[in-house]
């Protein structure tokens, strides 16, 4: 709830941004109830609210009385109610009444009419992709070593990376950065050119988002040629994430273990330990036990995942399993921003019911002052009729005040259900939609 000076005057800020919004209508308690009719308008400025106001809430407006609030004792209404004369009519004693000890109601009336609705919960939603709640990078690091040439049923091993590989990276959410790096793409597999290419390795694709064009180019342009250097593309990979990337998913595909001298399961440990703490996913491709048991070990040095394939159609199967695993994001972020329209929904309605308790209180005192000054005049001579028709003006303005208090809390309340609702609605639609996707993918 808005308390302070400081709170007010955001307030009013945030109302001069919302008036194009469309306005909240609420009903006015009926212009045929006499306290209506002589009560004052208000003499100050209004301003700029997020709807109009009601009549009700325009008599509001005026300057407070010079006994409201903590301004009034009881000796100061009495001695003011001495000097009155009793022959006047209960309408203008009800004027000076109101003149005295009318609240200030401005501050309430401004955060009534500027009073949000609105529930969006604070997670951005997706346009047509997974929602990654963090900036992440997606490394993938392909053997381009000469074994890579070997064909498994009518394609080469190499053949069958590059496709399922480009399925893999095509289906990634369009705001991830994507790097894909080689490594042994350099000279040959003789012993001439070990050195050349145990050194080969390269990021053909620096960290970007997905670009088909780009991404195509540089798969085409791979020829399995050389050794297996898995330990130096280890060592380079973290060049290849971009500073403000705070979640990495490593997928490294070999078809053989290292045979270039290096540590791989060394240079694995190390980037878990680093501050790039990856997510391993280590794919052997129809791979010997001795690979098998070597990946395995690096692997688990990542604290990540071995798995071996043995076609390329198992592959394409892992990565598109893979990107289902990403895509039950979706899942967890409709979990997320469901449960968090709800929550915020409950807050509305607590907000809107300090606001009404708030109400309630400055009015409630206005009415016990009226009332007090009613038995003194009664006990000071005050004529019988128009004490009678004085009362009845003064039940009059609290019957307002009950009418617009019930109307404005069943405006408000029916308008936080239905932003509340749709909220609710539309993230599990879009959460379900995108799940339907993802698995057709």
């Amino acid at each position: 709830m808005l308390h302070s000076q400081r709170s007010f005057m955001l307030a009013t800020i945030m109302a001069l941004c919302l008036t194009a919004c469309a306005p909240l209508e609420l009903s006015s308690p009926s212009s045929s109830n006499r306290a209506s009719t002589i009560s004052l308008r208000a003499t100050a400025p209004q301003p700029m609210l997020k709807r109009k106001l009601t009549p009700f809430e325009q008599t509001l407006m005026r300057k407070p009385g010079d006994l409201h609030g903590s301004q009034f004792t009881e000796n100061k209404l009495q001695a003011r109610l001495a000097t009155m004369k009793r022959t006047q009519s209960a309408d203008a004693t009800f004027r000076q009444l109101l003149q005295w000890l009318h609240e200030d109601y401005r501050r309430l009336v401004m955060e009534t009419a500027n009073f949000s609705t609105d529930i969006n919960p604070t997670t951005q939603q997706p346009a047509n992709t997974i929602i990654l709640e963090k900036p992440t990078h997606f490394a993938i690091l392909l053997d381009a070593s000469g074994s890579m040439a070997e064909k498994v049923n009518a394609s080469t091993k190499m053949q069958s990376a590059k496709k399922a590989i480009s399925t893999f990276v095509s289906n990634l959410p369009p705001a991830a950065t994507i790097s894909l790096r080689v490594y042994g793409h350099k000279g040959t597999s003789q012993a001439t050119d070990k050195a050349l290419s145990c050194r080969s390795t390269e990021a053909i694709v620096p960290a970007s988002t997905y670009n088909a064009t780009r991404f195509s180019q540089a798969l085409d342009a791979i020829k399995p040629s050389g050794w297996t250097p898995i330990a130096a593309s280890l060592a380079a990979v973290e060049k290849d994430v971009p500073p403000q990337a705070e979640e990495v998913h490593l997928y490294l595909i070999s078809d053989g273990e290292e045979t270039c001298g290096g540590n791989p399961v060394q240079l694995m440990s190390q980037l878990r330990q680093s501050t790039m703490r990856p997510h391993v996913h280590v794919i052997g491709f129809r791979i010997d036990d001795a690979g098998q048991k070597a990946l395995k070990q690096m692997a688990e040095a990542g604290m990540g995942t071995f798995t071996y394939v043995d076609s390329g159609e198992e592959l394409d199967r892992f990565l598109r399993a893979e990107h289902q695993r990403l895509m039950r994001e979706w899942l967890h972020w409709g979990q997320k921003n469901g449960s968090e329209a709800l929550r915020m929904r409950q807050q509305k309605m607590s907000e809107l019911d300090r606001l009404l308790m708030r109400w309630k209180s400055t009015a409630d005192r206005e009415m016990n002052r009226m009332k007090l000054a009613l038995r003194y005049l009664e006990q000071t001579g005050y004529p019988p009729t128009q004490r009678e028709k004085l009362k009845q003006l003064i039940q009059e303005r609290s019957d307002q005040f009950d009418a617009y208090l019930t109307e404005t809390r069943r405006s408000l309340q029916a308008a936080i259900q239905k932003s509340g609702w749709e909220a609710w609605s539309d993230i599990w639609d879009e959460g379900a939609h995108q799940m339907r996707k993802a698995m057709e993918n």
